[in-house]
């Protein structure tokens, strides 16, 4: 197993482990962990990007410069091993 398999991995139980710590929740509390997690997003906003947005100088959006590079074949996302053959 590699390492970023691993990584994944252990996001996929931790989630799986708060599903179930938080059906026991009340609604208020649950309420309560949304609004922190809508604020930390709105005070990290800086680092979110918005793909959809021109980049300047380029004329097309993080978005579409991304998409043109992989249909190019610049660029391969998909790993060999699930390739046909």
């Amino acid at each position: 197993m590699n390492g970023m398999q691993e990584y994944a991995e252990g996001i996929a139980k931790r989630a799986k482990d708060v599903v179930y710590e938080v059906a026991g929740k009340s609604t208020t509390e649950k309420n309560a962990a949304l609004k922190a997690i809508a604020d930390s997003i709105n005070d990290h906003r800086s680092y979110i990007v918005d793909v959809n947005k021109k980049v300047p100088g380029r004329g097309r959006s993080l978005k579409q410069l991304a998409i043109a590079r992989v249909r190019s074949g610049d660029i391969d996302i998909i790993p060999d091993r699930f390739k046909k053959v």
